[in-house]
């Protein structure tokens, strides 16, 4: 990808087990697996979709998605407020996937912490879990400072 200034991604181990107990529990005990297809195979897609979140920055934008693409969140560099730039602990209660909170939509993957982004206007957030948030906080700072000199 042209202009890629940052990437991470990040496999869920919790999605995983979660899935692997669901079908443990829920479907492995019935000795009559006839009928069981079709929640099998939505268990697959949940962990198809939900296994890994990717955030990646490039000269105009940070995007975050799931799986292989799935659920695409973005924000224009351009938009973002600097001073809005906020680590938020997120904890289990919160939930994994696509969460609302007070903060706004949020993308996770894991439990620990997220950066939040608001746009200039105060109309947009951008909200997702990263287990390196100082990092990616750092080039978006350099991306933004770079954006505003042009």
């Amino acid at each position: 990808m042209p202009g890629l200034r940052y990437k991470n991604v990040q496999f869920s181990y919790s999605i995983l087990i979660i899935f692997v107990i669901t079908f443990l529990l829920v479907i492995y005990p019935f000795t009559d697996k006839t009928n069981l297809y079709f929640p099998a195979l939505f268990l697959i897609i949940i962990f198809i979709i939900f296994h890994k979140l990717t955030i990646t920055l490039n000269e105009s934008k940070i995007s975050a998605y799931f799986g292989f693409g799935f659920f695409k969140k973005e924000m224009p560099i351009k938009d973002i407020d600097i001073a809005s730039i906020q680590k938020i602990k997120v904890n289990w209660l919160t939930g994994l996937g696509i969460r609302i909170t007070n903060h706004g939509w949020l993308y996770n993957v894991n439990f620990g912490n997220a950066i939040l982004l608001k746009s200039k206007d105060k109309t947009k957030t951008f909200f997702v879990g990263t287990a390196d948030f100082e990092n990616l906080k750092r080039v978006l700072i350099e991306e933004i400072h770079t954006e505003e000199m042009l």
